[in-house]
Formats: C-alpha cells, structure tokens, sequence
C-alpha cells in the first residue's frame, strides 16, 4: 500500500475562536484528537506509513506522533518540519523529498474526515500522474466547484455562495512525485498555483465520490460543531 501524507502545518485562522491554542489538526473529537480519527481511516484503508507535515505548533503534533504508537498498531508515523511556511504545494514537495518518497503517494488534508474506499481511487490512478478525488455534494456554496470533462479535470469553479449542487474538491489526491517536476520552489498553493495549471495541460485527473458522508471538513467553528455533533461519533 502507498505511505500517506497529512497537511497538518496550517495555522487553522477560522477556528482560533474555538481552539486558540491547538493546531486544528488535534481538535478534540469524541474524546480522541482528530488526526487520530484520520489515521485511523488510513489504517483500514491498508496504509501502514503516515508522513505529517507540521509547521504551527509543530511541538503538540510531535507529542501527539510519539504518543499514538500504541493506538494503531502497525503504523509507523514519520514527521516533516517546515522551518517556514509552504503552503499546500510547497508543503507536499518537501515532504515527498524529506520522507524518501519515490512512488506514488496518498495526500490529504489535516482537517478533514474521509470515509471513502481507498482502492478504487488507487484504480482510476493507474494511468495517471494525478488524481483528485472530487465529492458530489448538495451544496458548493462554500467549496467552489470543479469541472470534469469525462475523468479529467477542466477547471475550477471558486465559491461564490450560490446553494447548488455540483462536485468538489474533497482535499484527497493520490500523486507520482514526478508531477512536480516544474513546481515552484519554496511556497505555493497546491489549490491555486499548481492545479489550474496542471489541469490546463490535461495532466489532472478526477475519481468521483457520493460527498454527503465520505468527507467531511472541520476548517470552520461551524463544521467543527457539526462533526463533533454527529451521532455516532466518528
């Protein structure tokens, strides 16, 4: 099975009203840190090897890392440090170089939930260099919209308000390390620098999810108060 990388550098600005001195990636849930929650999904998923890639309040994520070795058996958790801030692009970069990774990878974002198979993404990526796995959702207000053309990706739509259904981003990707080849160095946004580009040359690919539970993203005090709502808990 592929090792996965989780972006838990952010500074989680939205939810410093609710958590102003935890990294969002360790929001309580349940009684358990939410990255927990995460590795566990990749567990069952098959993943066996979890790369964090931490920046703000990296010394709690690292606490956390040495921590839960005993939680999920069989995971070994390695972290990147950014010694500045990366950015979603930059950080995966410097994550694959720093983690020895050399094949493809599974990406996702610390502050979301997936309950999605796994394997039929890996699937839908064996003829491509990069796969986003887009969800289908009743609502893009908040998102913005991508668009498909078959499985590859077009374009991006960003959210304008407008309540209606359509497809987006679900903060997954699976990557060969060669697709950043061109990238930027330093700090750029996977969302916004690299993947119009890369969509523009056709080299973006999509694998389609029922959104209404296989993600779920607690970026706002909103969402978070959702998630941790929800019955059973996750």
């Amino acid at each position: 099975m592929i090792p996965a990388i989780i972006l838990a550098g952010g500074f989680g600005t939205r939810l410093r009203p609710v958590l102003p001195d935890t990294p969002k990636a360790l929001a309580p849930v349940g009684g358990r840190p939410f990255l927990a929650h995460q590795i566990d999904w990749l567990a069952e998923q098959g993943v066996t090897r979890v790369v964090l890639a931490v920046h703000h309040l990296a010394e709690q994520i690292e606490a956390f890392a040495r921590s839960v070795t005993g939680v999920r058996p069989g995971v070994h958790i390695d972290i990147v440090r950014e010694t500045e801030p990366l950015g979603t692009g930059g950080a995966i970069v410097n994550a694959i170089a720093r983690a020895a990774i050399d094949g493809d990878v599974l990406v996702v974002n610390g502050d979301t939930h997936f309950s999605f198979a796994l394997a039929p993404v890996l699937d839908k990526h064996r003829t491509a260099s990069a796969t986003l796995v887009a969800a289908r959702v009743a609502d893009v207000a908040r998102f913005g919209t991508v668009l498909l053309d078959g499985d590859r990706v077009t374009g991006f739509l960003q959210a304008s308000g407008d309540r209606q259904p359509g497809l987006v981003n679900a903060g997954a990707y699976v990557f060969h390390p060669s697709v950043f080849a061109d990238a930027p160095s330093g700090a750029f946004s996977l969302e916004k620098d690299f993947f119009p580009a890369l969509a523009a040359r056709g080299g973006l690919h999509a694998h389609v999810i029922d959104g209404a539970e296989a993600f779920f993203d607690i970026g706002t005090p909103e969402s978070y108060a959702a998630f941790r709502s929800r019955d059973p808990a996750p």
